[in-house]
């Protein structure tokens, strides 16, 4: 959490890749659906729970990586980063394509990509409720991991969302005011 959001440097985001083998948007999808059967199977996959939690908790921090710093910029144009400022604190940085480049994007990839950003911790609270109702402790922990990390992701894009769409706005309105100014004076 930070103590404000400051727009990151305004670099350029590689416009986003046309589709290839497999589509982006479908390789999260799988990572994610991945790692919930790696934990549903891990009972039955590994002999001990130390396995399972390090099995998971290598395909959950893969996964967040992956959405953070890849699927975010391919398919929806967006990218956030949290920075220790030097004083200490924690700043929120957001970059996005610019409106003309936002509009290019796949919509099936942004829809699928919104989906699976607020269904995938949804899943995981509901494994959670699961494990403290059935008594297996042990295995909440994992899901307490696999929300922490969905839920950074979630809020990181919910605010680069609403941090692009603001810049958007702002930049329409300073066009359309510097355009008055500009034709009041002549």
């Amino acid at each position: 959490s930070g103590h404000g959001a400051v727009p990151g440097p305004r670099t350029a985001i590689p416009t986003p890749i046309l589709h290839a083998l497999i589509d982006m948007s479908e390789c999260c999808t799988l990572t994610q659906a991945g790692a919930i059967a790696l934990y549903l199977l891990g009972a039955l996959l590994f002999k001990s729970f130390v396995h399972a939690f390090v099995f998971c908790g290598i395909c959950l921090t893969a996964d967040f990586w992956v959405v953070q710093n890849v699927s975010g910029r391919l398919l929806v144009g967006l990218r956030w980063y949290n920075e220790i400022d030097d004083e200490g604190n924690s700043v929120w940085r957001y970059d996005s394509l610019d409106e003309t480049a936002l509009k290019q994007i796949n919509a099936y990839d942004s829809t699928v990509f919104w989906w699976t950003l607020y269904l995938y911790p949804l899943c995981w609270i509901v494994l959670a409720m699961m494990a403290l109702f059935s008594l297996k402790l042990t295995w909440l922990i994992i899901c307490v991991l696999a929300i922490m990390l969905a839920g950074s992701n979630l809020v990181g894009y919910t605010r680069c969302s609403r941090d692009a769409k603001a810049r958007i706005n702002q930049l329409a309105r300073d066009t359309v005011v510097s355009g008055l100014s500009a034709a009041l004076r002549s």
